[in-house]
């Protein structure tokens, strides 16, 4: 079976060919309920059929990784004449947030129910499949009974047991995340975020047991999850139609955000599966959701508006203050890796409404090929660190001019970060930048991102202290630790560490290193022409070393550019997740943002980015 994703035909025709890459767009977002939902529907050259899909998310890291997946998934039912619906549960990634006291029970179970009724009304199909993963998958199973026109059930790597799902998360925040984790010891800490009681109380409930169901069941369960595979055969027991694949593309998914790999088996079996069912069927209503829809979420002190902008490839939620006009510099906020918009722990969302409150404008949105934005044509597949991702900074930033005019700062950390600073230096309609725990401000293109993170450099102090222990020795000789790449590593760090401490020597020899003069240089180049930077980094964060190659800090200004802004923070780990570092982050957004006060100069728009708001003639 070919994929939509896998096309590069001529365009689509109703004869069969599925639709290009070249023709999508991102989803089609709208507000229901306190939380926001991504439509994608029927495509438009496909007869459409009288099954539409509701995508239910798991929860937590495993949710953030498979934003993606959620957005090619729907993208390949689309393809096959299925429209598709995915949202945030309440109180989760873009929605409206839920104070601990105001949380309703079930709530998310009640969401399940409560979207599918709202599928079927938009979508003008009678018959809705349920797709979900990990909790999702459980919520799913737990809402089937109570969905109208069930059409079949798709459990992805289900979550059986609540109980047990909670205390793994509490194991894997506490080894991932050991400062945040640490700051809330009696609640579940995902991403910085603290999990509210009730919510906890919820997931601990879910159980999944075998009943009778009427409707055919695909279910893939993860390698060894022994209890899935004998839910299935309890289920065949009972006399329900069941088909199973095992998920072993699950952990290269899951494991690392940035080097994923789409579990393209599952995508071929899982949507030939659904057309099996759909077939033969096609709609008696007219769907009834607009295509230029926008969706909006209020708040006593902020509006929120979901945007599809460039030409609809691209997925952004403006963020705006309600108590009083928008005041001082715009703010992009600029996805770190392969983060959706929303953030790790709603740390985005979170801070977007907290500039709101300041009374600052926000952009944040989803880069091409990340979260919910299609890829960009003629972009490599893997994004991070490459030049492709200035052109979506260009688009957000003339999406930015037409809806709020005025000064643009950027701001990101990690590989956001280093976008930022790339943008800064090379579009001179940015006024200025924040660039938090970037790892570096010079990409070398013959360093090997995945190399680069299939062994993640560290500190040369922290080698030094695991080099003796038996955990470690156990990981080289079983192969998850390169033992080559370690040397390779502590090599650079310390030859790195000694010509730091000679750097004034170098310097004067004319013997320090290319990268160090063209980082020098860039640095430069923007404070002279009068721009606004700031770093910002964690104590200990593997950027801080690179950093410091560079530039002597004295105080909270760099020693060869006292108008550059430095500020180092303590206690907090690379995602800067604790409330420390987040409130850090904002409190440089803020000051910087608010510097652009009445009658400072907007800057004015390049000839490029003139002609590409005039091209497109329309308010994105």
């Amino acid at each position: 079976m070919r994929l939509a994703i896998d096309m590069h035909d001529p365009a689509g025709t109703p004869d069969g060919q599925l639709p290009t890459a070249e023709m999508r767009t991102a989803a089609i977002p709208f507000s229901h309920c306190g939380t926001i939902a991504l439509y994608q529907p029927a495509d438009a050259l496909i007869r459409p059929t009288n099954t539409a899909v509701l995508l239910l998310s798991p929860w937590g890291f495993e949710e953030i990784c498979t934003r993606k997946f959620w957005r090619v998934l729907a993208e390949e039912f689309s393809a096959r004449g299925m429209p598709c619906l995915r949202f945030d549960y309440p109180g989760t990634g873009d929605s409206l947030d839920i104070d601990g006291d105001a949380w309703q029970p079930d709530s998310w179970r009640a969401s399940v129910i409560e979207f599918a009724g709202l599928l079927r009304k938009i979508s003008g199909c009678d018959r809705i499949l349920l797709v979900g993963q990990g909790l999702g998958a459980t919520l799913a199973y737990e809402a089937s009974a109570d969905v109208p026109g069930l059409a079949g059930l798709a459990l992805l790597a289900p979550v059986l047991d609540g109980r047990s799902y909670l205390r793994e998360l509490s194991v894997w925040s506490r080894m991932n995340e050991p400062m945040t984790a640490s700051r809330a010891p009696d609640h579940l800490v995902l991403g910085g975020e603290v999990i509210s009681q009730q919510a906890a109380k919820d997931v601990r409930g879910l159980k999944m047991k075998a009943r009778l169901l009427d409707v055919p069941v695909f279910l893939a369960p993860r390698e060894g999850q022994t209890a899935a595979t004998d839910l299935a055969t309890q289920l065949r027991a009972q006399g329900t139609a069941v088909d199973t694949l095992v998920y072993d593309e699950y952990p290269a998914l899951i494991s690392n955000l940035t080097l994923q790999t789409l579990p393209t088996k599952l995508l071929r079996t899982i949507t030939a599966w659904a057309e099996q069912i759909a077939q033969g069927s096609h709609p008696t209503r007219a769907a009834e959701l607009s295509q230029d829809a926008e969706a909006c979420l209020s708040a006593p002190d902020f509006v929120e508006t979901h945007v599809r902008f460039d030409q609809g490839r691209l997925h952004g939620v403006i963020c705006e203050p309600v108590r009083s006009p928008a005041s001082g510099a715009r703010v992009i906020l600029l996805n770190p890796s392969y983060e959706k918009a929303a953030g790790w722990g709603r740390a985005v969302s979170s801070l977007a409404r907290d500039l709101a409150r300041e009374g600052i404008w926000s952009l944040r949105f989803d880069m091409a090929n990340v979260g919910d934005s299609v890829p960009r044509e003629g972009a490599p597949e893997q994004v991070l660190y490459t030049d492709s991702q200035l052109a979506d900074v260009e688009a957000a930033i003339n999406l930015t001019m037409t809806r709020s005019p005025g000064p643009i700062v950027v701001a990101g950390r990690c590989s956001g970060a280093y976008l930022g600073f790339r943008a800064l230096l090379t579009n001179h309609r940015i006024a200025g930048a924040v660039i938090g725990n970037t790892y570096t401000l010079e990409w070398d293109p013959n360093q090997s991102l995945d190399g680069l993170l299939r062994f993640v450099p560290q500190r040369l102090s922290s080698y030094t202290s695991k080099i003796l222990t038996l955990e470690s020795w156990r990981k080289i000789l079983g192969g998850q630790v390169s033992l080559r790449h370690g040397i390779t590593n502590i090599s650079r760090q310390a030859f790195h560490k000694a010509a730091a401490r000679l750097k004034p020597l170098l310097a004067r020899a004319r013997l320090t290193s290319q990268a160090h003069g063209t980082v020098q240089q860039a640095v430069g180049s923007i404070a002279k022409r009068g721009a606004a930077l700031t770093f910002v980094y964690t104590e200990g964060d593997i950027g801080l070393d690179y950093f410091r190659r560079h530039f002597d800090i004295g105080g909270e200004r760099l020693a060869d550019f006292p108008e550059v802004g430095f500020r180092l923070v303590q206690d907090a780990e690379h995602n800067m997740l604790t409330p420390e570092a987040r409130n850090a982050l904002t409190d440089e957004i803020v000051r910087m943002a608010k510097a652009f006060g009445p009658g400072h100069g907007m800057p004015t728009p390049s000839a490029k980015g003139a002609d590409a708001l005039a091209a497109e003639g329309e308010r994105p």
